[in-house]
């Protein structure tokens, strides 16, 4: 089970560690896609399966017994003794315990045992010096409060680009979401595209929690189900910050909120109103027996997503209105009835109907009354987790995240040779906001749009992620 475990894992995940695994055992899996779900089924549990079969097959009759095979032919038949004379002589447990080992040997090989060790064992002070507790921070919003629409697109990074942009493809496959960055503030390294490192950041949930509270999941630190339906009650995030600003926070994705706890972290952390897979059923916007990929497509997210904006904007409250997509998901992404065939790879046609979609939503809601006093943020949530796509990319290319400001409150100091990551966004989010934030610092980031450094421009990019890979008293003792 742990050998093809192993095999299904490296075929449909281009990177894991043994940190986001054993996170996604200890949380509720409920509304996983139905693809991951079938290639577990064929690529894991049918060949234990028949190894299984196989092997009590010939552990039966490697005793005394024999296998008597009868042939007929024409009026004679023919019988023959087939044993296992081998297997007499050797025991069931050595091949066991062999295969015990190999399969650890295996498993450490793939993914990192270290990763553990450092996370409950080896401590580090690191998030402690670095952390600045937004409750301590004055905090002002302006007058006139922003509206804030957020999108977390599902795996967009900058690979996606044409090599002459600074991505990995002969052809810009995000040509739109391109545009996006030229017209509005994005990020450049050397005169190419660039974006936030995901640090050890790269699955989704991790993702969110860095981008709304500016510090890592500490994976092994999380026990969603055993907290009494509390996900770090003790840390503030921005849904707080705005909840407690008089902000409506809603959100919505296209798939069930109960996936991997994101359900509790958002009502927790802002009292969210979540619309997900099984609040659009029970409302009657999709049918009951609607499924597809994980829930429903990203067409009809935006859809919803234009509702919702405009019933948000008609309240006298300011509203955030934050959105997750998932169409770009892997393994191959979706194709939806939008995507053409353009590029001969499914998941490339599926990014780039994804660029289009997302910069349709764009152009609508510029044209809308509420856009004016309004800033939309675009992250990628993290790299893509896809086996295949990327298999012959080069290992040192920087799978960073695009970031898009659009109608911001201010203009940045400098968008040019920023080294930052995902954990930046938290206060680069307010003070797009027009939230003034003494010392531009929040959680263990750093506002982009000021010249303050970020954690990894002052301590360097190894430093940042061996440090955040390690035990954390403070986070365990503080956020918990």
């Amino acid at each position: 089970m742990i050998i093809f475990g192993n095999l299904y894992l490296t075929n449909n995940w281009d990177s894991l560690n043994t940190i986001e695994i054993l996170y996604h055992l200890t949380v509720p899996l409920k509304g996983v896609s139905s693809e991951l779900i079938n290639k577990f089924i064929f690529e894991c549990l049918v060949p234990v399966l028949l190894v299984m079969a196989i092997f009590n097959f010939v552990i039966f009759f490697r005793s005394k017994k024999k296998l008597i095979i009868t042939i007929e032919c024409l009026s004679k038949s023919y019988s023959c003794g087939i044993s296992f004379p081998l297997l007499k002589k050797i025991s069931v447990f050595p091949i066991s315990l062999i295969l015990m080992i190999f399969s650890i040997w295996l498993t450490g090989s793939n993914f990192d045992y270290s990763a553990i060790y450092d996370q409950l064992a080896n401590s580090s002070a690191f998030i402690e010096e670095n952390y600045v507790d937004p409750n301590d921070v004055d905090l002002i919003f302006p007058e006139n409060k922003r509206n804030l629409i957020y999108i977390h697109v599902e795996s967009l990074e900058i690979p996606l680009l044409s090599y002459e942009l600074g991505g990995a493809q002969s052809v810009n496959l995000i040509p739109e979401i391109t545009n996006l960055m030229y017209e509005n503030i994005s990020f450049t390294y050397n005169g190419l595209f660039t974006g936030a490192n995901p640090l050890n950041m790269g699955w989704t949930m991790a993702s969110l929690v860095g981008q709304t509270a500016g510090v890592p999941l500490m994976a092994l630190a999380i026990n969603v189900q055993g907290r009494n339906d509390e996900f770090l009650p003790n840390l503030q995030s921005i849904g707080r910050i705005l909840e407690d600003n008089g902000y409506t926070n809603t959100f919505i994705m296209g798939s069930e909120a109960a996936f991997a706890g994101r359900d509790i972290y958002f009502r927790t952390h802002g009292n969210y109103r979540i619309l997900d897979y099984n609040y659009a059923i029970q409302s009657g916007i999709i049918p009951p027996d609607y499924k597809v990929w994980w829930g429903f497509e990203d067409e009809k997210l935006y859809s919803w997503a234009k509702e919702e904006a405009l019933m948000l904007s008609k309240e006298d409250a300011p509203f955030n209105l934050t959105l997750l997509t998932v169409d770009t998901h892997h393994p191959g992404g979706l194709a939806c009835r939008l995507c053409i065939d353009e590029h001969g790879i499914q998941y490339a046609n599926a990014f780039s109907c994804a660029s289009r979609q997302l910069y349709n939503f764009i152009s609508w809601a510029k044209l809308q009354e509420f856009y004016e006093n309004t800033t939309i943020i675009i992250v990628g949530d993290h790299p893509s987790m896809d086996a295949n796509f990327y298999r012959d990319l080069d290992l040192g290319f920087n799978r960073y995240m695009p970031v898009i400001i659009i109608n911001s409150a201010i203009e940045p100091i400098s968008a040019e040779n920023r080294e930052f990551s995902l954990l930046d966004m938290f206060p680069t989010t307010l003070a797009a906001m027009g939230v003034d934030i003494p010392g531009n610092r929040l959680g263990m980031g750093v506002n982009l749009l000021s010249d303050e450094p970020t954690i990894i421009e002052k301590h360097s990019l190894y430093t940042v992620v061996m440090e955040l890979r390690k035990l954390s008293r403070f986070y365990n003792e503080t956020f918990w």
